[in-house]
């Protein structure tokens, strides 16, 4: 997966307090990278997802209102059975921005998909024809 949002934005966002009690799933004190890197990943898949067909990917640069919608996103995921209704309106925007995205109705910072130039040029090549019109009529 890209990286397009860092564990530190997430920090950033919530606290280490806060982000801990949502991934620190031994009980050792620390965040457990497999919980948090879910998180992200499915924030980004979400991203990718609207971008496919419309952006080269993966994006070569992600702007802070991207940066911000995939936070949103990897939160929500984070705290999906205890998100608040902040949360859970900032995840809804989100995907509604997703939605917009997809459809072209908002445009990203990033390069747009490589362009295929001129269509391409189909040449046949083969054997010569076994069987041609005169060979048909001398048959009839």
């Amino acid at each position: 997966m890209a990286e397009y949002l860092a564990a530190a934005d997430l920090v950033a966002a919530l606290g280490e307090r806060r982000l801990l009690q949502r991934t620190d799933r031994d009980g050792d004190g620390r965040p457990d990278p497999s919980v948090l890197l879910a998180a992200i990943d499915r924030a980004e898949a979400a991203l990718e997802a609207a971008c496919r067909g419309r952006y080269a990917l993966p994006l070569t640069r992600v702007d802070a209102e991207t940066r911000g919608r995939l936070i949103d996103l990897a939160v929500y995921h984070l705290f999906r059975d205890r998100a608040t209704d902040r949360m859970r309106a900032d995840y809804e925007a989100a995907l509604a921005w997703l939605d917009k995205v997809a459809a072209g109705r908002v445009r990203l910072a990033a390069d747009p998909p490589p362009s295929g130039g001129a269509p391409a040029r189909v040449v046949a090549a083969g054997d010569a024809r076994d069987l041609t019109r005169d060979g048909l009529r001398r048959l009839l």
